[in-house]
């Protein structure tokens, strides 16, 4: 089979917090182009502003995934990942032009402390304040293209600025003014629905309505989730590994689709999950409609990285 020449982003996100030698040692990093490390929170500094910092256990975590690439001798580019759902105090810190520095600053002085090769901001839905749990104002879509500029500023061109962005589009936010800012884009294609939270169709559906945001087709990258979404809260959130296991134990049974791969548990629920198959079918589509390569959340839920595997041999093979 030929081998595409074509660079395509085969990215993958790891929680960097409390993570252990032998979790990262079994990631192949050259099946990996970037790999995020999360989350990097935002706290008040010294003069008021809120930036971006690292707890020991984060940095710990960067440390050991830099050393292993290091070891295994590839070339996966490093990134820290910047808020996360729920993580708080973005309004803030894009509220006006000294805060939107201090941010910025802040964000240089962490790629050069750790030795990572860039940012990515994971302010996910400006402007929306998830039922309270997220600060938001009237301002926050203005302001949150002020802020990327302000850090793609501070970083210059040598290091990377990506994004991740919700599912849907944000019909009021001009996007296009950041298309030339950010290196690639990160859409969630998943948690769009109870069960068929990933499906063939939702994930190729909003990947075209992205297409027509203002960022290039070829910098939008798919997301596949490596966990599962059911109607029973018990059962949703579910690792991959964790589904596995109940299938292999004889407590489950896998149901393929082409268009949302099921475990179906022993009481008859449902939850939806990505398998090495589905995985191949979005990467497939990815490169035969021009757009920029898939990204998974998170790395720690495959099962012998065999998930990862079919989104590299997808997009390279």
């Amino acid at each position: 089979m030929a081998t595409s020449t074509k660079h395509y982003i085969c990215h993958s996100y790891i929680p960097g917090s409390n993570l252990k030698p032998e979790q990262v040692a079994k990631i192949d990093f050259n099946k990996i182009t970037h790999t995020n490390i999360a989350f990097s929170l935002l706290e008040k500094n010294d003069e008021g502003f809120y930036v971006p910092t690292l707890t020991d256990s984060v940095r710990a975590g960067i440390a050991l995934v830099l050393e292993e690439i290091k070891r295994q001798g590839a070339d996966s580019k490093v990134l820290i990942s910047i808020g996360g759902w729920a993580a708080s105090f973005f309004c803030e810190a894009a509220s006006n032009a000294q805060s939107r520095k201090a941010f910025a600053d802040q964000c240089l002085v962490l790629l050069e402390e750790t030795g990572i090769q860039g940012i990515d901001i994971d302010w996910e839905y400006p402007g929306i304040d998830g039922g309270g749990v997220i600060s938001a104002c009237p301002n926050c879509k203005t302001d949150f293209i002020a802020l990327c500029k302000a850090v793609r500023k501070a970083i210059g061109r040598d290091y990377l600025l990506t994004i991740a962005v919700g599912s849907h589009l944000s019909r009021d936010l001009d996007y296009s003014q950041l298309n030339d800012d950010f290196d690639y884009i990160n859409v969630m294609t998943y948690d769009m629905a109870k069960i068929n939270h990933s499906s063939f169709f939702r994930s190729t559906f909003s990947m075209r309505f992205w297409a027509r945001s203002g960022f290039d087709k070829s910098k939008l990258v798919l997301g596949v989730p490596f966990y599962a979404r059911s109607r029973k809260e018990e059962h949703s959130g579910k690792g991959y590994d964790q589904l596995m296991a109940l299938v292999k134990a004889g407590k489950a049974r896998l149901k393929k689709s082409k268009n949302q791969d099921l475990v179906i548990l022993e009481d008859g629920e449902k939850l939806g999950i990505d398998t090495p198959e589905s995985i191949s079918r979005k990467g497939q589509w990815v490169k035969k409609h021009g757009f920029g390569g898939l990204f998974n959340w998170q790395e720690l839920t495959d099962v012998d990285g065999e998930l990862r595997a079919a989104m590299y041999k997808s997009l390279y093979e």
